[in-house]
């Protein structure tokens, strides 16, 4: 049993310290604003530097130049990816050898999965609270602090868990105290957040008084989390995946759960790749089925080779293999449906192979936050190829495509790598966002686009100004504008400079300016 004199020399962080830099990133998250949160990925060095030697990963580079800046790292890697990263440098620095059945790798390995999870959630779910990704990040930490003092005496406990007893009920019984409550000890000794530290206590068992609304709710979020990662990682995978669906029903179409099946092992094992989990790579919902159906066939060969096992009949075993082959045209469909489902969301167009709109959408609202809370500038640019359809006419949809392609493979070879070109709402109008880009700029771009989209309807099909181009550049410290747009209130705008310039075809590109009372 532990006494009080190793409770304290625990939660002083006397067996397992928290480094420095890892108090650092947990302080920031947990305490700081986006914008300090921004500031910190750019200018903590270990960090900074982590996030740089990521972006020039060859899964992260487009071109031959490496990056060498933070700001273009994050612009590549994204806020998210950014984020995630950061936070794992924590479990790197908390990670130490051992020469048991007890791994440090794949206690951070697990915990990394609910970081992801917990990130995954805030983009789905709204008012998702900032500080939950990381709640479920270290929930569990309280397991390292009670192995680190007695190894054999947490290996023997969870020998006999074995799935039957909670791990709580064991640790009460051996130490007299769980790794909630030693967890949420240990991080209110380096004074981080009252909400953050409950989160931690009471992810297992509720307590004799009522929590706050707030804490009540985190603990519903990290169940479901909890549920979730330990469909991949943990014993009774079938269990545990139908407690999930019924709990993210309130969350998610059944259709995102199902999806989830596929895509959340898939993200997981990236930033594992990168981080050096590879050897815990967490099996989609399809390999695992194939897993099941080898284990069976591998069963019925035993079966078959031991006469005294053999107790299923001919008319029994026949009757299971239909039933497996009815599972698995079952899977095989829903496995077609979700492929069609995951194609449709994918980030660029099959046709054109420029960003769908849904991407662009989301990207301009992105630049539209970077630019208000930061006060950075960027310009979109909508075309318009006026003169598509006469492309049709002459060649087809399929010359229209290949032209399409041929197109915008030309434009993009002249554009940055930061530069975003893709789809719109409107089949012949196309949007291009470039950030850190003011007006000046953005009308040498304009103009650029314009001469070699002229040349190549000419040169192709003797068609004479096929295109039309509106700029908007947004800068917020200059900008007269009695609320900050949204992106469907930029579009909006830059539709009705196309049309202005159709209605009298003088000009071709028309440089547009944010004042006054805009909506979208």
């Amino acid at each position: 049993m532990l006494s009080k004199e190793d409770i304290t020399r625990i939660t002083k962080g006397e067996l397992l310290p928290l480094p420095e830099l890892a108090q650092k990133i947990l302080t920031t998250f947990l305490t700081k604003s986006e914008r300090e949160i921004q500031e910190f990925l750019t200018e903590e060095e270990e960090v900074r530097s982590f996030l740089i030697e990521t972006a020039n990963l060859p899964r992260f580079r487009k071109a031959e130049e490496p990056v060498n800046n933070a700001r273009s790292a994050l612009l590549i890697l994204g806020d998210t990816t950014a984020k995630i990263l950061a936070l794992s440098l924590v479990g790197k620095k908390l990670t130490r050898p051992t020469f048991n059945e007890f791994s440090y790798e794949k206690f951070w390995a697990r915990a990394l999965s609910q970081l992801i999870a917990g990130f995954l959630f805030a983009d789905i779910v709204e008012n998702f609270p900032p500080h939950l990704p990381i709640s479920a990040y270290l929930q569990d930490f309280g397991i390292l602090l009670l192995y680190q003092f007695a190894p054999e005496k947490y290996l023997t406990l969870l020998r006999k868990r074995e799935g039957e007893r909670a791990l709580v009920e064991l640790e009460r019984e051996l130490f007299g105290i769980t790794h909630p409550e030693i967890g949420a000890l240990y991080f209110e000794a380096y004074n981080f957040p009252r909400r953050f530290i409950l989160n931690v206590r009471y992810h297992h068992e509720q307590p004799k008084e009522a929590l706050p609304l707030t804490v009540e709710e985190d603990l519903k979020y990290l169940a479901i989390i909890d549920v979730l990662c330990g469909s991949f990682f943990g014993y009774a995978r079938e269990e545990r995946w139908q407690r999930f669906r019924e709990l993210a029903k309130p969350l998610l179409s059944v259709a995102e759960i199902e999806e989830l099946a596929e895509s959340f092992p898939k993200i997981v094992n990236t930033y594992f790749q990168i981080l050096g989990y590879e050897r815990y790579r967490l099996k989609t919902l399809k390999e695992w089925e194939e897993e099941k159906q080898k284990e069976l066939a591998e069963l019925i060969n035993n079966e078959k080779n031991e006469t005294q096992a053999l107790e299923l009949t001919i008319e029994k075993l026949s009757a299971k293999i239909l039933a497996l082959k009815r599972e698995k045209e079952n899977l095989e469909w829903s496995l077609k449906e979700l492929e069609n489902e995951f194609r449709q969301r994918t980030y660029l167009d099959p046709e054109t192979e420029v960003y769908t709109y849904s991407y662009m959408l989301r990207r301009l609202k992105e630049e539209l936050l970077r630019a208000n809370r930061y006060g950075s500038l960027f310009s979109i640019l909508l075309i318009d190829l006026a003169e598509l359809d006469e492309v049709t006419k002459k060649g087809g949809l399929s010359i229209k495509g290949e032209f399409l392609r041929d197109l915008f493979g030309e434009l993009k070879r002249s554009l940055r790598r930061t530069d975003l070109l893709g789809l719109t709402d409107t089949e012949n109008q196309f949007l291009l966002i470039l950030p850190e880009t003011g007006s000046s700029g953005a009308r040498v771009v304009a103009r650029k686009l314009l001469n070699k989209i002229e040349e190549k309807f000419y040169r192709t099909f003797e068609i004479r100004d096929p295109a039309f181009i509106c700029v908007i550049s947004y800068e917020p410290k200059s900008a007269n504008i009695k609320q900050n747009p949204n992106e469907g209130a930029m579009l909006l705008l830059a539709k009705q400079g196309i049309n202005a310039m159709k209605r009298v075809p003088r000009n071709r590109i028309v440089l547009l300016r944010l004042e006054g009372e805009l909506k979208g």
